[in-house]
């Protein structure tokens, strides 16, 4: 079995790809499936989160794992292949799992050490678990993710260095307007990154907050964590000729169009305004006008940047825990893999004793019970112990660098005559 990572994030696809691979849960899950499906693909799993979407497979054949996601996806989204292709990357062997490492441990994050990115790891193998599309080789990966996620935190200050996306947009306004204390601020979506954001903001001072959201009941509740004002989500319009900064992050794609900020702005009557559009895919129209700052989530990679120089030396340490994991893992899925062929070898040779005791036993009709019984214990002793050195031999050459754990299984197949199948 081969493990195959295919994904686009921040670093690598335009945010016009990532709009149109942001799937929903159900999407997800309904894509999972279909390649799960497919005869190249024995397990696959997806994470999708606001800066990235990823699969990760389990299959026989590399190649046709590949094929098989690009063709599928341009299906369902109706992008071209190629371009997918293009804006995409792909990882397998020691760098898939290093990878996989990397970003639950959140060393490959737009904001590197953010805690958020943990939890989302860990929904995308509940839902392949509850799918039944994850098998023994995700279970093991996603499980190994998780300690590796783990001591990185642990042995590193990685997580107590500035925080989130919703730190760095917060940081991103008060660059481009300053202090933010008098300013009316407008949350539209009260999910993860408007909880964030919202937060972040009442603890830069913020006392004017305003939240609004499909679900009014999660409005009401985000705006009594932040002192806040619950508004009915219809009444967005309003606020946007009010608001000094107003922030979108709900699902669904568009919802701000270029009609309505044009109809705002001349309300406000060359009041300036920040439109601080979070949201994949975008919920903003941008628009040329005066007195006007649109941000959205790819210009937060600027502070990024001076983020992550903070956060080198942390990261460095966190690197080297990821390749020592990752050898680790890498040696664990060559045992599964060959634990198949092993339990045939001795499946094999516990019948070539049966046979053998059978044939002494109908020769010596004369045996006791109690004799039988001892020879056959006798018998399964030596089995055992002619076994031992041989696969202890085995899992020690596949745990040196560079073995190739296929010419080990070709060469005990060899060795006891068992066929490719």
């Amino acid at each position: 079995m081969q493990l195959l990572v295919t994904g686009f994030n921040y670093k690598r696809s335009s945010l016009t790809v990532r709009e149109a691979m942001a799937f929903e849960r159900s999407r997800q899950i309904a894509l999972s499936t279909k390649l799960a499906a497919q005869d190249v693909v024995e397990e696959s799993a997806m994470l999708c989160t606001c800066n990235r979407t990823e699969a990760y497979m389990v299959g026989p054949c590399l190649e046709g794992m590949e094929e098989t996601f690009f063709r599928t996806v341009a299906l369902d989204t109706g992008l071209d292949a190629e371009l997918l292709r293009k804006e995409s990357y792909v990882y397998s062997g020691f760098d898939a799992i290093s990878h996989i490492f990397r970003v639950a441990s959140s060393l490959d994050a737009m904001v590197v050490g953010e805690a958020q990115i943990l939890g989302q790891f860990k929904g995308a193998y509940q839902t392949a678990a509850e799918c039944e599309t994850a098998g023994p080789y995700l279970h093991k990966i996603f499980h190994s993710a998780f300690r590796t996620a783990k001591r990185v935190r642990t042995d590193t200050n990685i997580g107590e260095l500035p925080v989130s996306v919703g730190t760095l947009a917060v940081e991103m306004v008060e660059e481009r307007i300053g202090d933010i204390k008098q300013t009316n601020i407008f949350v539209i979506g009260a999910g993860e990154m408007g909880s964030l954001v919202a937060h972040r903001f009442r603890d830069r001072g913020a006392s004017h907050i305003w939240i609004a959201n499909r679900s009014h009941d999660s409005a009401v509740s985000l705006a009594h964590s932040v002192t806040g004002v619950a508004v009915p989500f219809d009444s967005w319009k309003t606020h946007l000729a009010t608001a000094d900064i107003i922030v979108a992050s709900v699902g669904g794609g568009t919802l701000i169009t270029r009609n309505d900020i044009l109809a705002a702005a001349k309300e406000r009557e060359g009041r300036p305004f920040v439109m601080l559009d979070l949201a994949i895919p975008r919920n903003v129209e941008s628009v040329d006008i005066q007195n006007a700052i649109f941000l959205n989530i790819d210009d937060l990679q600027e502070l990024a940047d001076k983020n992550l120089a903070l956060r080198r030396d942390a990261s460095l340490k966190a690197e080297n825990i990821i390749e020592e994991e990752a050898r680790t893992v890498l040696v664990e899925l060559e045992h599964l893999k060959l634990a198949p062929l092993l339990k045939n070898i001795q499946e094999r040779c516990k019948a070539v004793m049966s046979a053998e005791l059978g044939s002494v036993f109908a020769k010596h009709p004369d045996l006791t019970v109690e004799e039988k019984e001892s020879m056959k214990i006798c018998a399964h002793s030596i089995v055992k112990k002619i076994l031992h050195d041989p696969i202890r031999l085995v899992k020690e050459e596949l745990a040196r660098p560079g073995v190739n754990g296929t010419h080990v299984s070709q060469a005990l197949k060899n060795i006891f005559s068992i066929s490719a199948d």
